[in-house]
């Protein structure tokens, strides 16, 4: 009965420092945000721009990343070759 108590006592301790610990980010995020802005100002008739300037906080930043690693790869001298 003793070992059973302590032991409930001692998990309760650790969930909670686990809990306290981990951190998640979850969330929409900045560009989510701003798609969702644009959507609604362009369905809401403030904004007469092209949908793909709407859906732009979508497709940038997948373009920056391609961007960054093209030049990652120019600039350290290794290609796609050196990989096989």
């Amino acid at each position: 009965m003793i070992d059973y108590i302590g032991n409930g006592i001692n998990n309760r301790k650790r969930k909670q420092k686990m809990s306290e610990s981990s951190t998640s980010n979850s969330g929409i995020g900045f560009c989510g945000l701003l798609t969702i802005l644009f959507i609604g100002l362009k369905l809401g008739s403030v904004i007469a721009w092209s949908w793909w300037w709407i859906l732009s906080p979508l497709w940038i930043p997948l373009g920056l990343i391609i961007l960054i690693g093209i030049i990652f790869f120019i600039f350290t001298g290794n290609s796609l070759k050196d990989i096989d």
